[in-house]
């Protein structure tokens, strides 16, 4: 009986020592993801609206041609920012439907 006990300990041991090394495993790839992956993404999001805002007021301030290719081409390094953000559908953004209020999804642009 002693050696069941053993046995049966031994294992519930090793499960568990395999369970931590798991979640461990787990915890750091997603850390690395977060980290190497989404929080750049967000910045870069972040920092491509900013310099939006600065070549529209730009524009807004003094109309021409030069201006408005600068917006276009602003506008094409945004969507390409947004572009690599879309697809996150966790964490905070799914909290009170946050990503379903975005404006640009709704109107379909």
């Amino acid at each position: 009986m002693r050696l069941i006990l053993t046995a049966i300990s031994i294992s519930i041991a090793t499960i568990a020592a395999q369970a931590s090394e798991r979640e461990t495993a787990i915890t750091e790839m997603t850390s690395g993801i977060l980290e190497r992956v989404i929080r750049p993404a967000f910045t870069d999001f972040r920092d491509q609206s900013a310099e939006m805002r600065y070549r529209m007021s730009d524009l807004c301030g003094g109309p021409s041609r030069s201006a408005m290719a600068d917006v276009q081409q602003q506008f094409k390094a945004l969507t390409v920012a947004y572009a690599r953000i879309e697809m996150l559908r966790f964490g905070p953004l799914t909290q009170k439907n946050r990503f379903e209020r975005d404006p640009v999804r709704k109107s379909g642009r």
